[in-house]
């Protein structure tokens, strides 16, 4: 993951995921490279329009490599850093969902149709 560019590897990401080939892609990384990727995803998660692929990313990562949890210190600290991320990002996505409906609930009582 040598760019900094996450749009270029958000397309990667999604190539190898449409060519069946992320789990070969991110199988055998040392623990070094499993942080960058873990960093990667925990930086652009809250965005909006790479969360389908990254959590597939995260998804593929503990289908791998949880026999491997507890072994490396600082992986596991940044996979906890990364799950403490995803719950407070399902935590804001039902909240705003609630405000929704009853913004959607009041206005419909007012006449006005969304």
């Amino acid at each position: 993951m040598k760019s900094n560019d996450p749009n270029l590897i958000l397309s990667m990401l999604r190539e190898l995921s449409i060519r069946n080939g992320l789990i070969i892609a991110l199988s055998g990384r040392t623990p070094d490279e499993l942080l960058e990727i873990v960093n990667y995803i925990s930086s652009n998660i809250r965005k909006a329009r790479y969360q389908s692929e990254l959590i597939e990313v995260a998804h593929t990562l503990i289908d791998l490599y949880s026999p491997a949890f507890g072994l490396n210190k600082p992986f596991d600290d940044t996979c906890k850093r990364l799950l403490i991320l995803v719950e407070n990002e399902c935590a804001l996505t039902e909240f705003l969902m609630e405000i929704k409906g009853e913004i959607e609930s009041a206005m419909s009582l007012n006449g006005i149709i969304c």
